[in-house]
Order: C-alpha cells, then structure tokens, then sequence
C-alpha cells in the first residue's frame, strides 16, 4: 500500500467557487493544520494570495479538473468523467466511481436489470485508464437530488465522504436505496453509516468534505454547520476541522468544500496550470 504524504508534502489547491471570503476561511484552516495551499485565482476579482507559494489560477472548481491516484494524475481533458474528481473517492487501494462516470450507450440505464452491467462497464473503463490492477467500485448516483431539491448525479461527493485510513464510508441514506454502497464496504471492510441530515441546519452538502491523509491518519475539512458529521466524526475518534462557510454575493451554491479543492505533491513539482487542463 502507498504511503500516505505527510501534511508537508501536501499541497491543496483552492479554488473560487465558493468565493473569496469562504476560500480564504478553506486556506486557513489548513495553513492552521500545518498544510501547504494555493490559491486559485478569481477570473473576476482580485485573488487572496499574497505570497509567492500561493499561485494565482483561474479555476472555480478544481476537483473537477483530475484524479490524483497512487503517485499519479489523471486529467479530466485526457480521460473524460471517470477522471472527473467529483464522480472518485479514492481508497487506499481502490477506487469509488459514480455509476453514471461512463457512456454505457443509448441501450442500457440504470434500472435494475442492466445496473450489473453498468458496474461493469465503470469497472472496465476505470481499468484502462488507471491501470489493469485497478480496483473499481461503481456506485449509485443517478437520480439523486440535494437536500434542496436540485438533481446532483453523477459527483459522489456531493452524498458520500469516504475515510480512508479510519474504513469509514458515509453515505447519504437516499442513496442507500441501491445496494452498491453495501457491496463495496462489506468488500473493503468498511464500516457503511448511514447520514441523515435532520440535524444540519442549512448545510446543503454536509458530506462534500475534503478529506487530506497525514501520517496514515485522515484530516477532514468540512462545513462547520454539519452537525451530523462533527458528532460521527468526534465519536470515532477522527480529527475534524470544521470551517465556518457563508454565503455571499460571489458564492456559487452548486458545490462545497470538497468541489472547490484538489491535491498535489510537492514533491512531484507537477505545473497546477497543466492538472486543470489550462496548459
């Protein structure tokens, strides 16, 4: 298994997406945890970096951009939505992929006679782009709506927070109408728990959550007004920092924490301009 980067070699990249003020409360809370960032820039207004290691790009959502999977990344413009961050959660050892993050054909759906082989499509297609060893895990999305009502299918993020190093899967309880959650858990022997909002205030997304390992332990960033989460999250003894997320004139509600982040190395001294597919 790959060895998890410590938090020094970890750098995050924070997009705009949720604006400015909100990007800046994402970048301290893990400049205050001791991680590397960079600042995306606001194709419209001035960014908030300041020093010479926090790069200004324009990008609102970087994890739309690409994968990063053991050691290496996969670009959405080489690879399409299977390498679309959003539809991946990535395991240690194992890939969690959005049912609908390949083109099956105008012959199949996902209703329950052909969902097997809509898995196995996702599975096959994950295999030629991450490698034949790959282990993939298609999972439901399709149809699922936010809590207000929006569809949000096809980005996993959005109804599941995967805990890598704890084998902890969350998992929105509508989505647990398929079975798909309860096969890969029971696969990789996680421990499956159900999420209900009730108690989330008006968090949109409570499990849209970035999840960064240091030192074979998961760090969880998430919304502070996800009560659900820093209960679950307190009661089995994983470190959580939650951020206090507001609404302003410059927010873009379609996507949370976990949308408007992504990771890379610095050890790899991979260009960021060259993962979002803007070089």
């Amino acid at each position: 298994m790959e060895q998890a980067p410590s938090n020094n070699d970890t750098i995050v990249l924070i997009g705009t997406g949720m604006g400015l003020k909100n990007q800046k409360a994402i970048a301290d809370a893990l400049t205050g945890r001791g991680f590397q960032v960079e600042i995306l820039e606001n194709p419209h207004k001035n960014s908030i970096a300041s020093t010479e290691n926090e790069l200004s790009r324009k990008r609102k959502w970087p994890r739309d951009a690409y994968v990063y999977n053991k050691g290496q990344y996969y670009r959405v413009v080489d690879h399409g939505k299977p390498a679309e961050g959003g539809c991946v959660r990535v395991g240690n050892g194992y890939l969690m992929i959005s049912d609908v993050a390949c083109d099956p054909g105008p012959e199949f759906n996902v209703h329950a006679e052909t969902r097997q082989r809509i898995r196995e499509l996702v599975g096959e297609q994950a295999q030629a782009i991450y490698g034949p060893e790959t282990k993939a895990y298609a999972v439901h999305s399709k149809g699922l709506k936010s809590r207000a009502g929006q569809l949000r299918e096809g980005h996993i993020d959005y109804h599941s927070c995967l805990l890598p190093n704890a084998k902890i899967l969350l998992v929105d309880e509508k989505a647990l109408k398929d079975d798909s959650y309860h096969r890969m858990a029971k696969a990789e022997g996680l421990t499956l728990i159900p999420y209900d909002q009730v108690n989330d205030s008006d968090c949109e997304y409570p499990l849209n959550a970035l999840v960064v390992p240091d030192e074979g332990k998961d760090v969880v960033f998430y919304d502070k007004r996800a009560e659900g989460l820093t209960k679950i999250l307190s009661k089995h003894g994983v470190e959580g920092i939650p951020i206090d997320i507001t609404f302003e004139d410059d927010t873009d509600e379609s996507g949370a924490i976990n949308c408007s982040t992504n990771v890379r190395r610095a050890i790899d001294n991979v260009d960021s301009d060259y993962l979002l597919g803007l070089n």
